[in-house]
């Protein structure tokens, strides 16, 4: 979509910012719900309790699927951190924002784009952005306007103090920090402690409020207490079995590139351990702010989202992210809405990231936003069962190579646009590792077709790369 195009489609080339508030209409009768936005990072969904890992201790987020609809098919627009959640924040996806890697910033293309936060401080929202919403070096301009209160808590918050007490364990992929010092230091700890706060504030106030919180957790270089390791015997962690050496070549050509980085089940098992230990310390601070909502009489009136903005492979073959497979695009969305008839549920049907932000404007009681390009998932929240013909896509770069992952009903199909990574077709319910390309295998060329027709490709040249930036 090109930028006069957007303008157009949002409104704002005429009215302008100021005016925009008239384009919310009438507030719903009776007080509107808050939301409440828990991301994590670096997290696929199969890495949690609830969605069938029996390894991974995920209590609280457990229970937040046991009280919610916890969607069991649900996708990222793109397996890096910017171009995600610049894609789930904006409702739009990165073949309109244009931003597909970690060093282009989010309005880089759509100088008006607008995200959550600005939709609902709009409708009288007070709204608070705390620790990781954009990619840190861009969380200023990614908040513009909209944002009443923000916390950018990174990495490097208390660093000085923490060092002491941190041990960095690993290499690579799977480095993490080993820490034994107090927990007020860590970045994540403040993050939940300054959540809690806002919290208090907000039951003291008449006005509804939107807050997003972005934890560091299970990103590679988090810190993790001594405790959350402590509570995994690492021989006990299940290892993918490692793949053959045919299945390691169609491993590598879905990927969009040569062979992948390999390493051997111990090392695998070392990586999930502190994964898995990040993870579970993400998971008590999660429910510690949960249960402060319910101290403050807030939990009845809340709807609460838990999603993560990418997942990552923890095949031994291809380790880590930027991965089109499914591996790559499997996330989780939890979310829990006051009232809610179906709790305890899972929805089998596929669903995106940018379907979440009409799905809160909707539950919120506000106008659909006509340039949003997901869709409102109400109805499934409604009836999880109900029918769902939709498809969800991702979207990765790869040199000068676009690769995008297509994903409807039981089919995952892989198209990058270079002669040398053929079409890819595979049945993710009977592979979930996708080694079985199906792409070519007679009885196969009708969904092949249908799949590759539904592949959006934007207007924005993905493969060129804006002058003037460097990598952060």
């Amino acid at each position: 979509m090109s930028r006069r195009d957007f303008l157009l489609r949002t409104g704002l080339a005429v009215t302008g910012l100021a005016c925009a508030p008239a384009m919310l209409g009438a507030a719903p009768a009776g007080p509107k719900p808050n939301v409440l936005v828990l991301c994590g990072d670096d997290i696929s969904a199969g890495d949690i309790g609830c969605y069938g890992n029996p390894d991974v201790i995920t209590p609280n987020l457990d229970a937040l699927a046991a009280h919610g609809v916890r969607f069991a098919n649900a996708h990222c627009q793109a397996p890096l951190c910017n171009p995600s959640r610049t894609s789930f924040l904006s409702g739009l996806r990165p073949e309109t924002t244009g931003v597909v890697d970690n060093r282009i910033p989010p309005d880089f293309y759509l100088k008006d784009i607008q995200f959550t936060h600005r939709y609902f401080n709009r409708a009288g929202y007070v709204t608070a952005g705390i620790g990781k919403m954009a990619q840190m070096c861009f969380h200023v301009s990614f908040s513009g306007k909209g944002l009443d209160y923000s916390a950018p808590i990174g990495p490097q918050y208390n660093q000085e103090l923490i060092q002491p007490h941190a041990e960095f364990v690993g290499e690579g992929h799977d480095g993490y920090f080993l820490y034994t010092g107090p927990d007020d230091l860590l970045p994540d700890q403040k993050k939940a402690e300054i959540a809690k706060d806002k919290l208090r504030e907000f039951a003291a106030s008449e006005k509804p409020f939107y807050m997003h919180i972005g934890f560091r957790a299970a990103h590679r270089g988090a810190y993790v207490p001594r405790r959350y390791r402590d509570r995994y015997t690492r021989a006990d962690l299940t290892v993918p079995e490692f793949p053959t050496e045919e299945q390691k070549k169609e491993l590598a050509t879905s990927l969009g590139r040569g062979n992948p980085r390999g390493i051997n089940a111990e090392l695998m098992r070392r990586s999930l351990h502190g994964y898995y230990a990040s993870i579970s310390h993400m998971d008590d601070l999660i429910g510690d702010i949960l249960e402060e909502l319910e101290t403050q009489g807030l939990c009845d009136n809340t709807i609460v989202v838990f999603i993560a903005d990418h997942g990552q492979s923890t095949n031994p073959w291809n380790p880590g992210k930027g991965n089109v497979l499914r591996q790559g695009s499997h996330v989780a969305l939890i979310i829990r809405s006051p009232g809610m008839k179906n709790a305890g549920q899972a929805c089998s049907r596929v669903v995106e990231y940018i379907d979440l932000l009409p799905t809160l404007l909707d539950l919120c009681g506000l106008p659909a936003e006509p340039v949003l390009e997901g869709r409102s998932l109400r109805p499934l929240l409604e009836d999880p069962s109900r029918a769902w013909d939709h498809f969800a896509q991702i979207t990765h770069i790869r040199g000068n190579s676009v690769g995008r992952g297509l994903i409807k009903g039981d089919y995952h199909y892989v198209k990058w646009d270079h002669p040398r990574h053929p079409a890819k077709l595979y049945n993710y319910r009977k592979d979930p590792q996708c080694y079985e390309n199906l792409a070519g295998e007679p009885g196969y060329e009708k969904i092949v077709k249908e799949l590759d027709a539904c592949i959006v490709r934007g207007d924005i040249a993905l493969t060129r790369k804006p002058k003037g930036l460097t990598p952060k």
